[in-house]
């Protein structure tokens, strides 16, 4: 059977992942990945950068840089310390790429590109070992390959393109463990050896590899009938291996719980319509096939959804010829939705808003979309036409939907860097501290900035030019007038940031 026009398919959607890295705009989150990579903990950068003193554009970046003064252990420590919720493993690596090949966004970004190509072949791997013939393999791999989300990931400086590969993997080689341990006498150790470490290493990537996990559990009590049978004791062996090489992380959560919990509370504090929850769901789904570049509206993701369900609608999971690969990837996709999106529609939250939560879940529909439409050759042009359009749009935008609470720094850079000698002044407000790092990547060198902390009286300094306000919060901008000689002119205003300007005495307005 000829599959060189699946090859070409995957070959574009590699070379799309290598396409334009530098481009998208750096945000808030991968800066926290450059300062944990480079070793610093969070008090370490504020306690030097929130003093109110005026800082250099450099002086600020210092912090995003490797230094010889800090080793892996300063990665790891810190990350136990400020955000225990990430696990160590992407950033060690992330520590040892910058070193190699240079601290430039772009070359973070291209160790999540070759780190997601792992996952082609994992996918490839978990369409085989749930039932699909040759061509459904390499048909979920080239679903993988031109996905727009998984390719949006794959350009991210963060985990979750190791933890896609990692959670295909496991879950491919627990299926092949589960089916040679029914076929032999004796279990296959080192293939269950293998999910273990797999297992093991997808924890230390992402916690959210416990919504991978819970599934594979499941999926083991049904298919064993919740009985003690060999292979399910054998399952239940590897997985407590894979708990016990985890334990030394899950003792740095207990001993920073407080931190864990803090850095976790804003999936609980927001509360939206349920209305709402399920059209980003939906949206979200649709983006795993194809994405219009934005928060388009949730009727359209619907019918998006709807049109993705009726072209695999002969499909579904009831074309898995395997009955463990049924009940395997079936869990795949019901265990995020159970752990993240049901607690949201009962108790209020916003776990489910975030797609990358929901990767499993998106994982198993590609595997259930590869056997349904693996040989229907017309569908299978249009959806693979739909997501390299996607991507190619998306290749060409600066801002991204992956980036939504930095999309807006570079409008806000423009009108900073049209200043001869302007300062920029921000505080620990909202998201403060990361979208400032970010927006000094994209600031004129020289360009002057003041951290201030919190509750802090900001007397109005005489000596720039322009004195520009990042996202000031209401008392804030009241003290500041009340304090004052001068008034504050709004200058931008976006969902997630602001910019003003303090008017003083014969201080010359800026064209925007």
């Amino acid at each position: 059977m000829n599959f060189r026009w699946l090859w070409a398919v995957i070959a574009l959607g590699v070379a799309l992942r290598f396409y334009g890295l530098e481009h998208h705009v750096l945000w808030h989150d991968e800066v926290y990945t450059q300062c944990f990579a480079s070793g610093y903990r969070a008090e370490e950068w504020k306690s030097v950068l929130f003093t109110g003193e005026a800082l250099d554009v450099d002086q600020v970046l210092t912090f995003q840089r490797p230094s010889p003064e800090k080793g892996a252990m300063d990665t790891v420590l810190g990350l136990a310390h400020d955000e225990p919720q990430h696990p160590p493993l992407y950033y060690l690596l992330a520590r040892w790429w910058v070193g190699a090949f240079g601290e430039g966004i772009g070359t973070l970004r291209a160790l999540s590109a070759v780190l997601s190509l792992l996952a082609l072949p994992g996918m490839y791997a978990l369409c085989r070992e749930s039932g699909g013939s040759v061509r459904t393999g390499w048909t979920g791999t080239a679903l993988l390959a031109v996905s727009p989300f998984f390719i949006l990931y794959a350009q991210e400086a963060r985990e979750y393109a190791l933890w896609t590969a990692l959670s295909l993997w496991s879950s491919a080689c627990l299926l092949r463990a589960l089916r040679i341990t029914r076929e032999r006498r004796s279990p296959p150790w080192a293939l269950w050896a293998g999910f273990s470490v797999l297992t093991a290493l997808s924890l230390y990537t992402a916690l959210s590899s416990s919504a991978v996990i819970l599934a594979q559990i499941a999926f083991v009590i049904i298919n064993e009938k919740a009985r003690f049978t060999r292979a399910g004791v054998t399952a239940a062996g590897a997985m407590a291996a894979s708990a016990v090489l985890f334990s030394p992380w899950l003792a740095q959560i207990w001993a920073n719980f407080e931190a864990f919990q803090i850095s976790m509370a804003w999936s609980k504090a927001i509360s939206v319509p349920a209305g709402e929850l399920i059209g980003t769901f939906l949206l979200n789904i649709s983006r795993v096939f194809v994405d219009f570049g934005g928060d388009y509206a949730p009727g359209v993701a619907l019918l998006w959804a709807i049109g993705i369900g009726a072209a695999i609608a002969g499909g579904s999971l009831k074309d898995l010829p395997s009955l463990q690969g049924k009940w395997l990837i079936g869990a795949l996709i019901a265990a995020p939705l159970l752990m993240l999106l049901l607690p949201d529609l009962l108790f209020g939250g916003i776990r489910s808003l975030s797609a990358r939560y929901l990767t499993s879940a998106f994982l198993g529909l590609l595997v259930v979309v590869a056997h349904a439409v693996a040989h229907r050759q017309s569908t299978l042009a249009a959806i693979f036409a739909l997501g390299l359009g996607s991507s190619i749009a998306n290749s060409q935008r600066s801002d991204i939907w992956t980036k939504s609470i930095s999309n807006d720094l570079p409008e806000v850079a423009a009108i900073i860097n049209a200043s001869e000698h302007p300062v920029v002044v921000g505080n620990m407000e909202r998201h403060h501290p990361g979208n400032l790092l970010a927006l000094c990547h994209l600031m004129n060198p020289g360009t002057k900035l003041q951290f201030l902390d919190h509750g802090v009286s900001y007397p109005v300094p005489t000596s720039f030019t322009e004195v520009f306000l990042f996202s000031p919060i209401q008392p804030f901008l009241d003290d500041l007038e009340a304090n004052n000689a001068a008034e504050t002119e709004l200058l931008i205003e976006r969902r997630h940031l602001s910019l003003w300007r303090v008017q003083k005495e014969n201080s010359k307005p800026v064209d925007h």
